[in-house]
């Protein structure tokens, strides 16, 4: 299938030629291969059935080398399952019987993100960069793939207006959905680019230190990356109910955590929600599910034309203020009052900040610390972020990175869609039972998850400390009781500031009680890991 992707692909490029594969290739070239293999469940003998026809023709390679399987965003009743270029024929039967289900019964019985058609965005169509990763991902093939590392064919895609900026302030930039973002930031001195190892990497102290800076004083990152959403009309409130576990906001200016499911009660979507009017709401998810969660909300949109779904995210620029002296920070730019009394936890409030008038600012916090999100119009995000360094650096203000914030994500136990929550998993499996809303009337999934919660369920995710040495998990790493397999890590990372290796791993009820000793396989070695409250 992924050849009649490829015609179709030559065809747009008027290359109708080079469909007849007339490239030079004969008998001599493969006289050296084997003449017997294996084919399904019998025996194919080359020498006794000759060879037919040799066909010699052009790949085709996605810009990750994964292939593309899924529902086209946008397009109507069309299913993708193309771009096996690397695997072929071995990823034939679990493909087929995983496109069967998704189209038969709506979703696969098995989280597909890494292979998702909707993981790209229109950026990757783009012919500078999809031939260059087209190159790249065919050029290392065999190449050794470290943890973390960053190729950077075909880049820059997409830059925000500090992107020169943080790079001058020693940003190593990796890529997320076509942007780039910062993933630490080097100290005077220290070469800005990140070591290739699967032991200790040269950038663990730094994130370290962004972290306890965080923690103790306040740090800035651009997360302009975010997606960004506004829905609106007078049907709005009623269409997010119907998509949302979790109750809605009755007033304006309040935010929501919540997920949004499929009808086994998979996790779909995992966002946060303001509330702006009974009739506008904003919308904000991970940059990575930019296109997915867009996709999602469209296809439940209603006919008669009553809710609006607009992306704002090219428009708006954010910048995460966290830490304890963050609300001193943010005092010294505004004249509103951000007392807890005034300006409460899961609120959003608009204000002026520096010289940008209309500033939505969300008080909440991936960091686990006091903060606030600013989003404002892009063309701002330059001049106010300058007002944050100059106003922060008598407080100790610093500039952090992603891989910073994933090490405090996983200190204060926040989930991650991707990576420990997914369709493959329900809220009641992942812990987050408390942003469903069972008593709010129907949602899509109320009626799955209420029969597993009679039933009871038989996995959780667990958090795990693991005493590791030089080299760290990363996921998809066994976890055993005894011999026996139990588990797989779906994430790890250092957690600097508490002083020990996190891991969170889907695990039998009976065995994610705090105290259970496991074992978790790290680089081939068994490490001793417990699990822990989260």
């Amino acid at each position: 299938m992924w050849r009649i992707a490829l015609a179709a692909l030559f065809l747009l490029h008027g290359l109708v030629h080079l469909l007849g594969f007339v490239v030079p290739f004969g008998l001599a070239e493969v006289e050296g291969f084997p003449r017997s293999t294996t084919v399904l469940a019998g025996r194919l003998d080359l020498g006794e059935v000759g060879i037919r026809r040799i066909v010699n023709g052009p790949d085709g390679y996605t810009p990750d080398g994964r292939c593309l399987m899924g529902w086209v965003p946008g397009v109507r009743d069309l299913f993708v399952l193309a771009g096996f270029s690397i695997f072929g024929i071995v990823f034939g039967g679990g493909a087929g019987k995983y496109a069967a289900e998704w189209i038969v019964e709506g979703r696969p019985s098995i989280d597909l993100w890494e292979v998702d058609v909707r993981r790209f965005g229109p950026y990757a169509a783009a012919e500078p960069y999809l031939v260059a990763k087209a190159l790249d991902v065919y050029g290392h093939e065999y190449a050794i793939h470290y943890p973390h590392q960053e190729r950077p064919a075909g880049r820059p895609v997409k830059t925000d207006p500090l992107y020169d900026r943080l790079r001058e302030r020693g940003a190593v930039m990796g890529f997320r959905f076509g942007w780039e973002r910062p993933l630490w930031f080097a100290p005077p001195g220290v070469e800005p680019a990140d070591e290739l190892t699967f032991r200790t990497p040269n950038w663990l102290e730094h994130v370290a230190a962004e972290c306890r800076a965080v923690r103790e004083r306040v740090g800035v990152l651009d997360q302009t990356s975010f997606a960004k959403y506004e829905i609106r009309g007078p049907g709005a409130r009623a269409f997010l109910d119907r998509l949302c576990a979790n109750r809605l906001p009755e007033r304006d200016g309040r935010i929501v955590v919540t997920q949004m499911l499929d009808a086994a009660g998979g996790i779909q979507c995992d966002l946060t929600i303001t509330r702006l009017s009974e009739d506008r709401w904003y919308v904000v998810s991970a940059a990575a599910t930019e296109v997915h969660d867009l996709d999602w909300i469209s296809r439940h949109l209603p006919e008669d034309g009553s809710v609006v779904l607009e992306n704002r995210t090219p428009a708006l620029g954010v910048l995460t203020l966290a830490g304890p002296r963050s609300r001193e920070l943010l005092a010294r730019l505004t004249d509103a009052e951000l007392s807890n009394e005034a300006f409460p936890y899961m609120t959003a409030r608009w204000i002026r900040v520096g010289a940008a008038p209309e500033v939505l600012a969300l008080r909440i916090s991936y960091e686990g610390e006091l903060g606030w999100e600013l989003h404002l119009p892009i063309e701002h995000l330059r001049a106010v972020y300058d007002a944050v360094v100059e106003a922060g650096e008598p407080l100790g203000l610093v500039d952090f990175g992603y891989r910073a914030l994933e090490s405090l994500r996983m200190e204060k136990g926040y989930r991650l869609w991707g990576a420990d929550i997914g369709p493959e998993f329900t809220p009641l499996e992942a812990g987050l039972e408390r942003f469903v809303a069972f008593d709010k009337g129907e949602f899509i999934g109320r009626e799955a998850l209420l029969r597993q919660r009679e039933a009871g369920i038989s996995r959780t995710l667990a958090c795990l400390v693991v005493e590791t040495a030089d080299a760290l998990p990363h996921g998809d790493e066994p976890v055993l009781a005894g011999d026996g397999i139990v588990g797989y890590v779906a994430c790890a990372d250092r957690g600097h500031v508490v002083g020990a290796t996190i891991a969170h791993a889907y695990l039998p009820v009976e065995l994610a009680e705090p105290g259970t000793r496991l074992t978790v396989e790290v680089l081939g070695e068994p490490r001793p890991a417990e699990v822990v409250t989260s």
